[in-house]
């Protein structure tokens, strides 16, 4: 069999296949596989066992003798046409040896047995397409929730749940039980959803942090129009140009989340300079014991107009109150002092995630709250809605 490709070709197929391989070198899943039809048309497939990808690439027309399959050490290849000079790659395979020619370099490689790599086709039959939609509202969605998935445990399997974010609606929503983060899709005036269709149905759609790390890269490196997602033995997300990023269903599934509007309802409603509590809560914890993350938070100030954020931690050795005022605006308020404790890792997280230089807070903190919460809120020209809400330590 003998083929040629361009170099840059190639080069892109290779960094979209090697999101699946192993690192383990000398196994079958370090290695991509590479297909060849009797009609010319090439595929790579790699594979770490969970996750499954599948690339298409074009051979210089003309250039296609034969057919069948081989396979290649990800690294190694990667590493070859990273180094060689020119344009074409000239691809020959004889039992199992790989040689590869580009310009003056020639590359031998070893092939292992095609028929040890793991086959995806039974269970890429028959797919339920559960939406489409712009690959970059998908990836920002899945960004903005990504912090906020929680961690694996050993000994807690309803924790264990926080480890996936999960669609529901037209809501992408991810807790680590401390955290809540929601980015509704929404569509510009006058345009439709693209979750429409999904959010008339029994959705479904999920996937942990480590394989949306994953996700997010392929969709960025593949998708230009569109992203389709759909639900076969995998779930599976196909880009406009037929590459495929499949893993597996899971059985995890986050807690229903009811009570917290998505809209600013809340009594009070807050413009914060970010960069402004960014650095006060950065000041405060350097005088603060490294583990202590209680901050104190007062407000006071007029409806409409300026008022003063004070913050404040006890230094390191807890005999001294360390405090930092910074003007904010009281859109809405009660009209009462108001004052809480939070976490102060969790309250300056989210703030990087929002555009702009100021930030929307809606504080939930009054006695009469039956959940007590910070909510950093946010719209974009896209019409999608981004809120991540904090929950309060204890109330003064």
């Amino acid at each position: 069999m003998r083929f040629s490709i361009e170099k840059t070709n190639l080069q892109s197929a290779l960094k979209v296949a090697s999101l699946a391989v192993t690192k383990d070198s000398g196994v079958i899943t370090s290695s991509i596989l590479f297909e060849m039809d009797t009609d010319g048309s090439l595929v790579l497939w790699a594979t770490d066992r969970r996750i499954m990808v599948k690339v298409p690439a074009s051979p210089v027309e003309g250039t296609t003798h034969g057919s069948g399959s081989f396979t290649v050490e990800a690294g190694r290849l990667s590493q070859w046409v990273k180094s060689v000079f020119e344009d074409t790659v000239d691809v020959e395979v004889e039992g199992a040896t790989v040689t590869m020619e580009c310009g003056k370099a020639t590359g031998h490689f070893a092939s292992l047995d095609s028929a040890q790599f793991p086959d995806f086709s039974d269970r890429l039959e028959g797919p339920e397409v559960l939406f489409e939609m712009h690959p970059k509202k998908l990836t920002e969605a899945l960004k903005f929730v990504s912090p906020f998935i929680g961690d694996a445990t050993t000994n807690n399997a309803t924790a264990n749940n926080f480890q996936v974010t999960e669609l529901r609606g037209y809501d992408m929503i991810a807790t680590d039980s401390r955290s809540l983060a929601t980015f509704k899709v929404g569509a510009p005036e006058g345009e439709d959803n693209p979750l429409d269709f999904y959010a008339e149905g029994e959705g479904g759609f999920k996937i942990t942090k480590d394989e949306l790390g994953k996700l997010v890269k392929f969709i960025e490196q593949t998708c230009a129009l569109s992203a389709r997602v759909s639900k076969s033995g995998l779930y599976v997300v196909e880009s406009d140009d037929g590459s495929l990023f499949g893993y597996p269903q899971t059985n995890l599934t986050l807690p229903k989340i009811g009570g917290i509007p998505q809209d600013l309802s809340e009594p009070e409603i807050w413009q914060v300079n970010k960069d402004r509590l960014q650095n006060a809560v950065n000041a405060l914890s350097a005088t603060a014991d490294p583990d202590d993350v209680v901050l104190t938070v007062r407000a006071e100030g007029p409806e409409g107009g300026e008022g003063i954020l004070t913050l404040s931690m006890k230094d390191a050795l807890e005999r001294h109150e360390s405090v930092v005022e910074i003007p904010f605006t009281r859109t809405k308020t009660t009209g009462e002092k108001v004052a809480f404790r939070v976490n102060r890792v969790y309250l300056t997280n989210p703030v990087s995630l929002f555009d702009g230089e100021s930030v929307t807070l809606a504080v939930s903190a009054g006695p009469e709250a039956k959940v007590k919460y910070v909510k950093f809120f946010g719209q974009t020209e896209d019409g999608d809605t981004r809120t991540c809400l904090v929950t309060l330590r204890m109330d003064l």
